[in-house]
């Protein structure tokens, strides 16, 4: 992760240091404007994945996509699933292993995501979960989409 730190998350930069992390990742973004896919830019504007559960993972090498079922969301704005397929993905297995592992045991939560573009124009997408595991999944674009859920339950997920 480039802003959304461990250090950052557990408290441990100066405060006035940990207040502008959110700052300039929103200004990092704008400098990516032109360089994301569209329905990147979308994502990133309209989901949340603060204090998701992983729900599905389902990486397919033939086709060079990985879905990814996020449960998402809180009281305030409501719950909801969000449906990711990388399409062109490059991930390792180490990254399948571990969104795997947050797949299985409901004690892990995807504490913040982040999102970036290398040198060659691929996205990054980077994930950090709680209580540890961070994972980098590289692709060129990404179709979403938000489904309703009535609370945080597994109940309802597919």
């Amino acid at each position: 992760m480039r802003f959304f730190t461990r250090e950052w998350c557990s408290g441990d930069l100066h405060d006035e240091d940990a207040e502008r992390v959110p700052e300039l990742y929103a200004e990092h973004l704008r400098g990516l404007r032109d360089r994301l896919p569209p329905r990147v830019l979308s994502f990133a504007e309209e989901i949340n994945l603060h204090d998701g559960l992983l729900r599905e993972v389902v990486l397919d090498e033939a086709a060079r996509t990985l879905r990814v079922r996020i449960r998402a969301g809180d009281q305030q704005v409501g719950y909801y699933d969000a449906d990711l397929l990388y399409l062109d993905v490059a991930v390792g297995p180490r990254t399948v292993h571990i969104l795997e592992k947050m797949r299985r045991d409901a004690r892990y939560e995807l504490l913040y995501d982040e999102l970036d573009a290398d040198e060659s124009r691929q996205v990054v997408h980077r994930l950090m979960f709680w209580p540890e595991d961070e994972v980098e999944i590289r692709f060129r674009d990404l179709s979403w989409r938000r489904t309703p859920q009535d609370d945080r339950s597994e109940q309802g997920a597919v």
